[in-house]
Order: C-alpha cells, then structure tokens, then sequence
C-alpha cells in the first residue's frame, strides 16, 4: 500500500550567475532550520554565494511512501522528483535535502508572521504579485545567508577546514622527513 501526504519543508534556493550562459540553480531542501542552515554552510564551502541570487521559502511537496516506509519519493510541486537526496535535472538545478529522520516531516511555522511579511511586500508592489513573491523571498533568502546562525556556521566551517589541511600538511612532511632521514622505505 501506498501512502500519500502534502508537506511543508524548507527550500532555500541559489542561482548561480544569473543571466550569463552558465547560469546554474543548487536547490536546498529541509524540513528543519538546524540542517538547512548546514547545507547553506556546505554549499558555501563549494560555492560561494555571497553574489548569488538566493531565496527562502516554505513549499509544498508531494511526499509518496510506501506504508511499511522502504522507500519515498519526495516531489517539489513546482519543480522536479527529489526522490534522492541529491541530484540535478535538465534544466541545470542541483538539489540536495537533509532530513531529522530517514523521511522528511512537514515543517511547523508561525503564519502570522509570514502573512504581516508578505502583506508589507504588497503593499510595495502593490499591481504585481509576481514581484511581490519574488522581493519577499529573496528578502528572506539574504536575511537567512546574512543571519548570525548562518555566518558563524560558516566562519566554524572555514575554521576546521584551515585545521584540517594544516594537519594534513604537517603529516605530509613529517612523512618526507622520516623518508629524508632513511626512516622509512
């Protein structure tokens, strides 16, 4: 038996080079603010999106499972199948999706706050919704990428990386040292 539910879950996306003619859209997806927030900080240690176009929002996705729950595929309603947790499509959007569990859940959110965001957008662009969707989030998607959580993240991520490659460098030339000294074959 199969079962079938709309969910909520956090898309934060990123166009890369918007405009020019290897423009590429990195897709992330996650039904807590925890994970997405380390797959921003991932994807900054890939990519830097500080230029990029980026934007949050709270989507519906089609999540089918099987009742004994081997398997699920997870669809973006608007987009693509997100039946892996990483991949790209043909229209060059790279995703990947990092869940609490093995199977994502819909994602709990104060609508008050969001509607009072989305009502000043409005009233901003007030003859076009189009605009007013697009400003709101990527309003939200630079405010995530510029929030305190986020930028520390990043900063720690940078951290260990810098560690991690000095070390990596120190054991390489202890190694050639110990092959100089005829230490070691």
């Amino acid at each position: 038996m199969v079962e079938c539910e709309v969910i909520q879950l956090y898309k934060y996306t990123i166009r890369y080079k918007c405009g020019e003619e290897d423009e590429y859209t990195v897709i992330l997806v996650s039904d807590n603010m925890k994970d997405l927030i380390e797959l921003i900080t991932e994807r900054e240690m890939i990519d830097p999106m500080g230029a990029a176009l980026k934007w949050f929002e709270i989507e519906d996705f089609m999540w089918i499972a099987r009742e004994d729950g081997k398997w699920y595929h997870l669809f973006d309603i608007n987009e693509q199948d997100l039946a892996v947790k990483f991949g790209y499509d043909v229209q060059e959007q790279y995703w990947k999706c990092l869940f609490k569990n093995d199977a994502p859940e819909s994602v709990k959110y104060n609508n008050e706050v969001m509607e009072k965001f989305l009502d000043e957008m409005e009233k901003l662009n007030k003859n076009d919704k189009w605009s007013k969707t697009f400003a709101a989030d990527g309003i939200l998607g630079d405010a995530l990428y510029n929030s305190h959580y986020t930028q520390n993240a990043m900063r720690e991520k940078k951290r260990e990386r810098v560690l991690h490659e000095s070390q990596e460098l120190d054991a390489g030339i202890n190694v050639i040292e110990e092959i100089a000294n005829g230490e070691r074959e």
